[in-house]
């Protein structure tokens, strides 16, 4: 790396963990807006916008990004998914509900429903053209949910304590 391209870099990784970092009310209000929720954790829904080619990298060599709430909503997805037909279609066989839940499933709708909600606007990437990237819309819906998840598992073991 040239001095030049090393700025460049510190001043984009400044300018994105501050982004990540600091409180943003339209982010918030967008958020509730979205899931009529009001987000405990911002950091961790801004965190389900950080596509790996964005990545921050921390002093202990982790890197910041979507990745693992990535895997975890596709796990939930596809766990929901599953069980919703599951319900739905109680005489259908096992390949039936497999290719239902692979036709809702699929990256084209997670991209659709990523735009359609305006969760677009929040991805953090510098790939190109990433906002009509059906791969990054997809992980940025999956990491979402992920982070969804994990909003409603932190609320329900808030809610037990209460009683």
């Amino acid at each position: 790396f040239s001095r030049k391209s090393d700025v460049l870099r510190i001043r984009f990784l400044s300018f994105y963990a501050k982004r990540l970092f600091s409180t943003d009310k339209q982010f918030l209000s967008e958020l509730h807006r979205i899931t009529k929720l009001y987000p405990q954790n911002e950091k961790l829904y801004k965190l389900a916008f950080v596509h790996k080619s964005a990545s921050l990298r921390m002093p202990d060599g982790t890197h910041i990004n979507n990745e693992r709430l990535e895997f975890l909503g596709d796990a939930i997805l596809d766990a929901t998914v599953a069980e919703y037909l599951y319900r739905k279609f109680p005489d259908k066989p096992e390949g039936f509900l497999s290719q239902t839940r692979s036709k809702i499933v699929n990256g084209e709708s997670l991209a659709q429903l990523t735009q359609s909600l305006g969760l677009d606007k929040f991805i953090v990437s510098h790939a190109f053209h990433f906002d009509t990237n059906k791969n990054i819309l997809e992980d940025a819906f999956e990491a979402f949910i992920g982070a969804l998840y994990l909003f409603y598992l932190w609320l329900s073991c808030f809610q037990r304590r209460k009683i």
